[in-house]
């Protein structure tokens, strides 16, 4: 139920992390009790519908064996 800038954060692993990346679009924010975290605000589609969100990269496992953790903000 993250949200930042008042829009929903979706967490992924940070393998992901492109290194083609603008330094610029990256920025730094506390989630979750994790610190500071690596985040970029893009889109997702999600129920054909577009939405602006932020991606906060993690390098922990704790999404129960997934590669990302979508947010409860997405579906409203």
């Amino acid at each position: 139920t993250l949200t930042i800038n008042n829009l929903p954060v979706i967490f992924i692993s940070e393998s992901f992390l492109k290194t083609n990346l603008n330094t610029d679009e990256i920025e730094y924010a506390v989630v979750g009790g994790m610190g500071k975290s690596k985040c970029v605000k893009g889109e997702i589609i999600f129920k054909e519908e577009k939405k602006d969100v932020y991606y906060a990269f993690s390098n922990r496992r704790f999404f129960n064996g997934c590669d990302c953790l979508l947010n409860v903000y997405l579906s409203n």
